[in-house]
């Protein structure tokens, strides 16, 4: 019986023994009166007690019921905030580690576990020394434990990858606000493609300084020569001709500037139109004749007949082949011929952010094409083959020395970004001193004999 129910017979008791102390005192005799009054008081002082005695036992449990209402709804509320916590750590794409002030990890979310190539359980109790053994983010961790926030952009080593980070350390609790233990947060933000581009830029700036400066040097020099030289005819001659070489030299390097730096300034997919193959293969025979003569190749156009229905923007086409013809021609073996295949292919579209671009990309009334370049010639050595997209790079400006000229250094990255326009992909595939291909993959570009013109996509 609970103490409410069991206070109602202890107050009963006390009125029954009122009202039998009125009886004793109206009908019992006069000798009995006195001890069974002093029994009866007794008795309902007796039972006042115990219904006080019952009185605060209600009062206490009632406490102790509150206490642990209030707890099991503190209980239940931490719970609540430590899944939301959790919920909201799992869904941050950026990775962090909470850290204990020892240097042990206390949780990590999704992310930073596939950073570090593990999982997110087994990442809990292990030191931040040994998952990151790097000397600059150590310090940056002591830095916050001290109570200082830190940020710093740091080069670390993963899965034999160098990646740059901007990492962020501060204590979860400010200092001052009694925490005994207070957790610190490693925040990791991967800004590789951010640092790889800035650096990008500067290098673009320096080689393009470099390469604008030379020729600029030579003319100069040539034409201070010529000052005290007017007299010497073969010197003017040797001068003139010196002078002509780079000034060419500087035309083609503007030319391939602004191209690159019209193709870099726009992400969208290249408006689409009928290419007029024939006239575009003479341009590109014409454009290669210098190139050719000088190396006495021969320039071979094998392409199937329904690319005579192309439909894409010519301009980036002649772009891309001007480019990879010129290369083929300057590399190859004297008296051997450069080929140029093209044929119709099933090509994937490469992703692209364009809305517009998507929905042509997915437009199956129209078919890809891959166009290969092919060369019998001096070939590019392994090691450098996946930089020979990068602006500027040659892999050796003195391999040939029979040329008049070196090139730019700039089609093969002009290429890959009109490419890029037309939502295709290039490949390079070259075997040392035996030749190169070149192979681009352009999606959805051919026009089906029995699409009307009024259905074309513009």
């Amino acid at each position: 019986m609970s103490a409410r129910h069991a206070s109602i017979p202890w107050t009963l008791a006390g009125a029954v023994g009122l009202v039998a102390l009125i009886a004793i005192a109206t009908l019992a005799p006069a000798d009995w009166q006195t001890p069974l009054a002093i029994v009866v008081v007794v008795w309902v002082i007796l039972m006042f007690q115990l219904d006080r005695s019952a009185s605060t036992r209600r009062t206490i449990e009632r406490a102790h019921r509150r206490e642990r209402e209030t707890l099991t709804e503190e209980r239940d509320e931490a719970r609540s905030d430590a899944r939301e916590f959790r919920a909201i750590l799992d869904a941050v794409p950026t990775p962090i580690l909470v850290l204990r002030p020892s240097g042990r990890v206390s949780t990590a979310n999704p992310a930073a576990a596939r950073l570090l190539d593990r999982r997110a359980a087994d990442l809990s109790g292990r030191e931040l020394e040994d998952l990151l053994p790097q000397e600059d983010l150590l310090a940056l961790f002591d830095q916050a434990r001290s109570g200082t926030p830190a940020r710093a952009r740091l080069r670390l080593v993963l899965k034999d990858r160098t990646r740059f980070f901007d990492v962020t350390a501060r204590l979860a609790t400010p200092a001052g606000e009694g925490d005994p233990d207070p957790m610190i947060v490693l925040g990791l933000e991967d800004v590789t493609t951010l640092a790889e581009s800035v650096q990008l830029k500067s290098d673009f700036a320096a080689n393009a300084s470099h390469e604008l400066r030379t020729p600029i040097a030579a003319i100069r020099g040539a034409v201070d020569t010529l000052a005290v030289a007017m007299d010497d005819r073969e010197m003017v001659e040797r001068l003139s001709a010196m002078i002509g070489r780079h000034a060419v030299r500087l035309e083609e390097l503007v030319k391939d500037l602004l191209d690159l730096s019209r193709l870099e300034s726009s992400e969208t997919l290249a408006p689409s139109a009928p290419v007029d193959l024939d006239g575009l293969i003479a341009r590109l025979d014409s454009h290669a004749e210098t190139a050719r003569s000088e190396r006495r190749v021969e320039l071979a156009f094998e392409l199937h007949p329904d690319l005579h229905r192309l439909f894409l923007e010519e301009r980036l086409l002649e772009l891309i082949l001007r480019n990879l013809i010129e290369n083929a021609c300057k590399f190859a073996h004297e008296e051997t011929t450069v080929r140029v295949i093209g044929e119709p292919a099933a090509v994937a579209p490469a992703p692209s952010d364009s809305d517009q671009a998507t929905a042509r990309l997915h437009d199956e009334t129209l078919s890809g094409v891959r166009i290969r370049v092919i060369d019998r010639g001096q070939g590019i050595p392994l090691k450098h083959q996946v930089r020979v997209f990068e602006r500027f790079f040659q892999v050796d400006p003195g391999r040939d020395a029979r040329r008049q000229h070196r090139g730019t250094g700039l089609g093969l990255a002009i290429v890959k970004h009109a490419v890029r326009r037309l939502a295709g992909r290039v490949e390079i595939q070259s075997v040392l001193g035996e030749g190169t291909t070149v192979t681009v993959e352009i999606p959805h570009c051919i026009r089906p004999q029995d699409l009307p013109e009024s259905g074309l996509p513009a």
